[in-house]
């Protein structure tokens, strides 16, 4: 709309010096933008509400058994708010143009926009001002000297990349789940599940049937337990295990390692502590299934992406339950010259081995599902490219449009096809550049906000963004930007001088 007002300038003149009211100008253009709003708030509700549902849908498809016969229901409310909320938005910003340019008066309006004031700008006041070329210091003046041109790149640009930042992020976080799980958190090989709980003897026959074929194995004692904080109540696996685990599971909490929890305390997984807003020193309380309690204090809070732990010492157990519990699990991690599978289909066969559950095998399966969450991605980067496009192709137009006559003026003077394209469009490059830089900040945080929306009972997402992801975010808004500056080429060598140069009256 600030495009649409700067080029009718001198029409708006004119109606203003032929009688017309500022209120009639002005809604003329608000019939437009409210007109526009509408119709395209319209369409992005239609698009909103039936086909993101649908590509979610078919996402959601791979990785659970759904029907297929999805029915698409409208949330009324939320589409209402949506059009008149960005309806307003284009109103107010339509009347603000609108407003600025009729204070000016008919005679004014008529005539060409007079250029902006330059004043001295922040990087004149160092030493190696001096050292930049002539031209570049002008486009180093244009850039701030434009506030507006300036704030709407930034912001604009900057959205774009977040949304592409956000985009790739969600890939990240999500898709490489099972390399965090199984690569970085769960160090053993295969979990095994038995009939009931394993004797010493049981044990010691356990692994002379696997000798020569395991490096390091460990029975524990596993079972589902309920857990209760401040009124609240969850399901949670509680884990009552020694030292030993550490050979098993990575316990940390970023780059931090954690120790195991000490009597009467408990190391709990970070979903659930998130879930509940647990925090280290917290205490709360465990039931098993004859609801007998168990009062813990959180020693420390750890990272884990799949499945929700109380990590426990047995003398806890002990203590607060009065029974020893049994050992019913093991961890096991295979030796090098042994093929995993193999080895799992020997174990399936032990006698009291109920299940046995490989964690390459777990990998692979949600590396499979979350496969599905490419179109995801490639749903949201192809609209933040397409808003990219848009939102440079409008400045570049707005910058064109107000400075026509200082174009022509440089063709004039003997500038080719070339020189004023690098004239114009190295301010363009470069606040895409300032724009795409803050929109990896922005990115990161608007990453961090989706993440933290999306909660499953049995799985946590922490926010990650990999350096290929910025990277990526950043070219492909350099190439948007190059696109609109090839197609804006064509119009710069078509500007006829004369007719940009001559006197309005």
């Amino acid at each position: 709309m600030t495009r649409m007002v700067s080029e009718e300038r001198t029409q708006i003149g004119t109606l203003k010096a032929l009688g017309y009211s500022n209120g009639a100008i002005i809604s003329k253009y608000l019939f437009y933008a409210g007109s526009s709003a509408i119709l395209g708030c319209t369409l992005g509700v239609i698009a909103g509400s039936i086909a993101f549902p649908v590509i979610l849908w078919k996402v959601y498809s791979i990785m659970l058994y759904i029907r297929d016969d999805v029915v698409i229901r409208f949330d009324w409310p939320l589409c209402i708010t949506v059009v008149v909320v960005y309806t307003i938005v284009m109103l107010l910003a339509t009347w603000y143009s609108c407003h600025k340019t009729l204070q000016e008066k008919p005679a004014d309006l008529i005539r060409p926009k007079p250029p902006t004031s330059s004043r001295k700008i922040l990087l004149e006041r160092f030493p190696f001002w001096r050292k930049i070329s002539f031209l570049n210091k002008v486009s180093l003046r244009n850039i701030f000297r434009y506030r507006q041109r300036l704030a709407m790149m930034l912001i604009g640009i900057g959205g774009c990349t977040a949304l592409l930042v956000t985009g790739y992020g969600i890939r990240d976080s999500i898709a490489n789940i099972a390399d965090y799980q199984y690569e970085d958190i769960s160090v053993y090989d295969m979990e095994v599940y038995f009939a009931d709980g394993q004797s010493e003897d049981q044990q010691n026959t356990f692994m002379k049937n696997l000798d020569g074929q395991t490096e390091n194995v460990m029975f524990f004692h596993q079972s589902n337990v309920k857990l209760n904080f401040e009124d609240q109540t969850r399901d949670i696996a509680l884990i009552a295990a020694d030292q030993q685990i550490q050979d098993f599971f990575d316990f940390h909490k970023g780059k931090e390692s954690l120790e195991m929890p000490g009597p009467n305390e408990v190391l709990l997984s970070v979903g659930m502590a998130k879930s509940l807003g647990i925090r280290t020193g917290d205490s709360l309380t465990l039931r098993n299934a004859d609801m007998q309690p168990m009062t813990v204090t959180v020693s420390s809070i750890f990272d884990n992406n799949v499945g929700n732990y109380a990590i426990v010492l047995p003398e806890t157990v002990e203590s607060q339950w009065g029974t020893t519990p049994e050992k019913q699990m093991a961890y096991v991690t295979v030796a090098d010259n042994r093929n995993i599978h193999d080895v799992s289909a020997a174990i399936a066969h032990l006698d009291n081995v109920m299940n046995v559950s490989v964690n390459e095998d777990n990998a692979a399966l949600v590396h499979t599902m979350m496969k599905a969450l490419d179109l995801v991605v490639i749903t949201v980067v192809f609209c933040a490219a397409a808003l990219a496009v848009i939102v440079v192709y409008n400045l570049t137009n707005i910058n064109i449009t107000e400075r026509i006559r200082e174009i022509a003026t440089i063709k004039v003077l003997g500038f080719n096809a070339a020189e004023t394209a690098s004239y114009v469009f190295k301010e363009n490059l470069a606040l895409t550049l300032m724009g795409a830089l803050i929109g990896l900040v922005m990115g990161n945080l608007l990453l961090r906000f989706v993440i933290s929306q999306i909660t499953v009972d049995i799985v946590w997402f922490q926010p990650r963004v990999t350096v290929i992801s910025y990277v990526i975010a950043f070219i492909l808004t350099l190439v948007s930007a190059m696109i609109v500056n090839f197609i804006f080429y064509f119009k710069l060598d078509k500007i006829n001088m004369a007719e940009a140069l001559k006197s309005v009256e």
